[in-house]
Order: C-alpha cells, then structure tokens, then sequence
C-alpha cells in the first residue's frame, strides 16, 4: 500500500481531480517500476461531504483495548449484534499488561452521514459493554478504483 496525506487547505491541490492525477502519475511510476497497483482509493477523515452510496461508501474503524483471553467471545459477540462488523485481520498489537489492541471495521453504503454516526455511537456503547474503544475513525471514500478489491470484510 502506497499512502499519501493531502492537505487541500495548504494550496498545493485545490481539487479531487488533480489530487486523483498525482495518484495515477504515482501508480505509472510504480508500474514502470515493476509493481502494480491494484486499487486507487481517496478517502478524507474531516468532516464528511458526502452521504454514503455504493461509489462513496463511508468507513469507520474502532480501536479497541481488550483482554487477549476475552478476543474470541467478543468477536463472537459482535457478530451476533452486527454480522457486517468485521475484526480486523492485521496483526493484533501485544500490551504489557496482557491485554491487546484490536480494530473492529464498518462499511456504510447508504443512508445520511448523520445516520452512519448514529449507527456508529451504537457500535461504540456494545463494544464499551465487552471492552474498551479507545479511538474510532471516520473516513470518507471520495473514489474508489477497485470497488470489488476488500469489499468481502465490508
């Protein structure tokens, strides 16, 4: 994964389009590179400005503290409030005091950004109920180039 960070407040880009032209210039450079890019996705984590579809869907990730020995019931738990929450696959970080980090993800394709929150806060208050989210992240997917490429956890 190539990731870039774009601020459009700091003059540099002042549109998606041109932002989406420097992804594909650096998708070229990879190609010519020897490696191939299998997706181009633009998503923003500031205030949304778009309601979810299925072009611009809306994820929201929460990071959660939890006893290691708990990981499997919570997840089992989760899946019976919600079976399109999905715990992430990456590698589960290790604290010191026995407990672990682990992210649960949520996609939105339809409804208003106002009803993703909500549906988020509900989210948030079942997992405050078996663990701890210490963060949760709201992004908004402005362009998406391989729809179909993660789309089996969402």
């Amino acid at each position: 994964m190539l990731t870039h960070y774009f601020h459009t407040k700091h003059g540099q880009y002042s549109t998606v389009e041109e932002i989406r032209s420097r992804l594909e210039n650096d998708c070229a450079t990879l190609k010519e590179n020897g490696f191939n890019a299998v997706r181009i996705k633009l998503e923003h984590e500031s205030l949304p400005t778009n309601d979810p579809t299925a072009d611009t869907y809306r994820e929201v990730h929460f990071k959660c503290i939890m006893p290691s020995d708990d990981r499997d019931s919570i997840f089992q738990r989760m899946a019976e409030f919600d079976s399109t929450i999905v715990p992430s696959s990456n590698p589960f970080e290790k604290m010191k005091d026995g407990n672990i980090v682990q992210f649960f993800n949520k996609r939105y394709y339809e409804g208003t950004v106002e009803e993703v929150d909500q549906a988020s806060n509900e989210i948030v208050a079942a997992l405050n109920t078996m663990c701890t989210v210490k963060e949760v992240k709201r992004e908004s997917v402005v362009f998406d180039t391989n729809l179909e490429h993660d789309k089996w956890w969402a």
